[in-house]
């Protein structure tokens, strides 16, 4: 018998939440990166076993290619995009930004980005996806104001009145219809107004958030234009949580939420 030794290094993982609950998705999802191989382990993290011009790194174990050698890579200093969707269809795709290679430290460093630490990506349920009993749900039609045309791959935050604290975020589908789940609303709550002290609801801002360059969908029901936008467009929603942009706009209004309830609101944007 003939024993070999088998040393590879990886680049890094990463592990796919659910939004509403923060807990790990479990089912198989399908992803993809040009150039980029990914193996699922038994955790469910789809971890990164190669990426373009990483060959020197991956096959170097112990000793990493330095500057001034030019296969030197710094870490966290190549950008990956990742596209991933749920054949189940209970999620929604979406696109997300990686950086690569992960800080190999032995212990985890305090500017984060660690190998053995996987990249968490929230994933938004589809407006089809089951619910939970005592959840507050959000569904949502999101529109141009002052016409039908709804609004593809928006972006809902759900934040609590009064200290404005964000307690939920939703994605519309290629229809710009968005179904938002809202766990921990408590059956009775303090209020702050000048009614009853307690309360069995909540009164919560609803900002819809759209990225101008996606195109719209003519209402009612212009199913090709749907199909069409949803096989050559997958949105990225960090961009329109975190950033700002002049091709984004957005607009707010405020409704009130209780557990076990569903509540349907239509949400307009100003274009202009």
């Amino acid at each position: 018998m003939r024993i070999e030794r088998v040393e590879r290094r990886v680049l890094g993982a990463i592990s796919f939440r659910d939004a509403a609950t923060n807990l790990r998705i479990l089912n198989s999802l399908r992803i993809e990166a040009e150039g980029v191989g990914f193996v699922r382990n038994r955790s469910n993290c789809y971890v990164i076993t190669a990426a373009p011009n990483f060959q020197a790194y991956v096959d170097s174990f112990a000793a990493q290619p330095i500057a001034p050698d030019p296969r030197s890579i710094v870490s966290e200093s190549v950008a990956v995009e990742v596209k991933v969707s749920d054949p189940r269809g209970n999620y929604l795709p979406r696109r997300s930004t990686i950086r690569l290679p992960r800080d190999p430290a032995t212990t985890k460093p305090e500017s984060g980005g660690w190998l053995f630490e996987s990249i968490e990506v929230p994933l938004f349920p589809a407006p089809a996806s089951g619910t939970v009993p005592g959840w507050a749900i959000i569904r949502a039609t999101i529109r141009e104001q002052g016409t039908t045309d709804r609004l593809p791959w928006a972006l809902i935050k759900v934040r609590r009145a009064g200290n404005s604290q964000l307690i939920a975020v939703g994605l519309a589908d290629e229809r710009g219809e968005a179904l938002v789940p809202v766990p921990g609303i408590p059956v009775t709550a303090s209020d702050t107004g000048t009614g009853a002290v307690l309360t069995s609801e909540i009164e919560v801002s609803l900002e819809a958030v759209f990225d101008t360059r996606v195109r719209k969908i003519r209402d009612p029901e212009d199913l090709d234009a749907a199909l069409h936008q949803s096989s050559e467009y997958i949105p990225n929603p960090s961009e329109l949580e975190g950033g700002e942009s002049p091709n984004f706009r957005s607009s707010t209004s405020t409704t009130r939420l209780a557990s076990g309830r569903e509540h349907r609101a239509e949400l307009s944007v100003n274009l202009a």
